[in-house]
């Protein structure tokens, strides 16, 4: 079942970021806020990016500070 999965794998990112030394930004996530700046999460420009969101919890601003935006390409 999909939802399993999804709920199988949202599980262990959070026990792997909580044994990282990550449970402030996993508290965050669990608020819906971004993992990093604690501000608003969306909206996304994409799929892509609403997945990034799902494994590491930061909003669209974020992102891109980290991984670049399609302005720098």
């Amino acid at each position: 079942n999909l939802m399993m999965i999804l709920l199988m794998e949202t599980m262990m990112n959070r026990d792997i970021m909580i044994a990282a030394g990550l449970s402030k930004a996993v508290e965050r996530v669990e608020a819906g806020v971004c993992s990093t700046c604690a501000g608003e999460v969306g909206p996304f420009k994409d799929d892509f990016n609403r997945k990034e969101y799902q494994i590491g919890g930061m909003c669209q601003t974020c992102q891109d500070k980290v991984f670049g935006s399609e302005e720098d390409y």
